[in-house]
């Protein structure tokens, strides 16, 4: 899914298990502090180096970042419950990309997933795309058969 986050604060929460988008009530909150950037500035190279954020939190829960090829089981413990990432630019590169692969778990009775979060710095874009495995089981393999669209 595609989140379209402009401004300084802008945030969206996802429900996760429905993949609902809302202001608020979510368990996965994402935050974006980034300036608005016209296209004409793009086109003309006259974008200057400007300090940029992104924060992700799991409400009730948290995150893992990971580099696993085949992240097919979820850890049981060491989750943080927030990803902060600050960019300070420089020598006129705003257009520093975050593409990162995370664990995450959530609620009382937990439930497990993994997550790939992509933005970059002069666009409003962030794109987030889950797994969610809503049995509270730590497997994560995909099975084509028990595939879930949501609209």
């Amino acid at each position: 899914m595609e989140l379209i986050l402009s401004g300084q604060g802008a945030t969206a929460s996802i429900d996760l298990p429905t993949g609902k988008v809302s202001p608020a009530g979510g368990q996965l909150q994402v935050t974006v502090w980034k300036p608005t950037i016209t296209t004409e500035q793009i086109n003309t190279g006259k974008v200057f180096p400007y300090d940029w954020r992104i924060q992700v939190k799991v409400n009730d829960g948290g995150l893992m970042e990971h580099s696993d090829i085949f992240a097919f089981e979820a850890p049981e413990s060491g989750y943080v419950s927030e990803f902060d990432a600050k960019r300070h630019p420089t020598g006129g590169n705003a257009n520093v990309t975050i593409d990162k692969q995370f664990y995450f778990c959530f609620g009382q009775l937990r439930r497990y997933g993994r997550l790939h979060l992509r933005t970059d710095g002069d666009r409003p874009f962030v794109a987030v795309d889950y797994w969610l495995n809503p049995t509270g089981d730590r497997n994560l393999e995909f099975d084509p058969a028990k595939a879930v669209t949501v609209p």
